[in-house]
């Protein structure tokens, strides 16, 4: 239950109630297992971002990747430990 729209589980509180035809074709959906198409574009524009993120980081040289890393790290609180991995080691 926790996992459908409430928009659903909003009217199981209440005998007699049926719900309206979205909601039967989101129903439906569910209990099939089918992901409804809200779901399937954002799974795909997602796919298509992580893609298009990685071929652009392949374009960076390593000392501009390290820069770019090093900085994002440092900006969201995160500490960098451990061994120290310079472009030239590479």
């Amino acid at each position: 239950m926790d996992r459908l729209a409430g928009s659903l589980t909003k009217i199981a509180g209440f005998r007699g109630t049926s719900c309206n035809v979205d909601m039967a074709e989101y129903l439906i959906r569910r209990i099939n297992g089918k992901k409804s198409p809200e779901v399937e574009r954002a799974v795909v524009a997602l796919k298509n971002m992580k893609s298009s993120v990685l071929e652009m980081i392949q374009l960076l040289d390593p000392a501009t990747l390290k820069r770019s890393w090093t900085s994002f790290f440092s900006t969201s609180g995160w500490r960098r430990q451990g061994l120290s991995v310079d472009a030239k080691d590479s």
